[in-house]
């Protein structure tokens, strides 16, 4: 039987699903020497999405981790995220989902306007 989560996110999701020029990097606590680099599967202007294979990284609920770069084409936005969720699919692999906190004015403008681009684009 599979489990519903409710949707906190109040903004629109873009999907980034399948795109090679859409991943999140980020160091995650347990493995602070091996960064990350994992697919976005879809984004917002509060948070977003990315898939990883199960148990890899261990992410849990609540965890805060600093330092992130969202990449969406050419553009890269920093910032720091907190996860929300880390939702099995079946198929080895996990989405999680995160809340996402850009470092400073620059990074959110950036990720205002990347996510208007997605917008107008349907």
């Amino acid at each position: 039987m599979t489990t519903r989560i409710k949707c906190r996110r109040g903004q629109r999701r873009h999907s980034a699903a399948g795109s090679d020029r859409a991943w999140v990097e980020f160091r995650s606590p347990q493995a602070p020497d091996a960064p990350q680099r994992l697919p976005l599967v879809d984004i917002s202007v509060s948070g977003f999405s990315f898939s990883l294979e199960e148990g890899s990284p261990r992410l849990g609920n609540g965890l805060e981790i600093a330092g992130v770069r969202i990449h969406l084409g050419g553009c890269e936005i920093r910032g720091d995220m907190v996860v929300m969720h880390v939702t099995p699919r079946g198929d080895g692999r996990v989405v999680c989902g995160a809340l996402f906190y850009a470092a400073g004015d620059e990074d959110l403008l950036k990720l205002r306007s990347a996510v208007a681009g997605m917008e107008a684009l349907g």
